[in-house]
């Protein structure tokens, strides 16, 4: 049959084998960080808050950036 496993397999896989393992296997710790830097960028807003083209390159562009980059 193929496809993604029922919830209660994913149970009885941690039950037997560890949630590390089931992470590993699953690829969930990767899809977990790539979830909540995706909620701290939505979390600033998508629009800028100053005013100045200047201060929006310097410190929100920046600070945006540096959210993306981070793990």
């Amino acid at each position: 049959m193929g496809g993604r496993p029922s919830p209660r397999a994913i149970l009885e896989h941690i039950a037997t084998r560890g949630q590390y393992a089931w992470k590993k296997e699953s690829s969930y710790h990767r899809r977990s960080i790539a979830e909540n830097m995706m909620f701290r960028l939505k979390k600033l807003g998508e629009r800028l808050f100053y005013r100045t083209f200047e201060r929006q390159a310097v410190a929100e562009v920046h600070a945006r950036a540096v959210i993306l980059q981070r793990r």
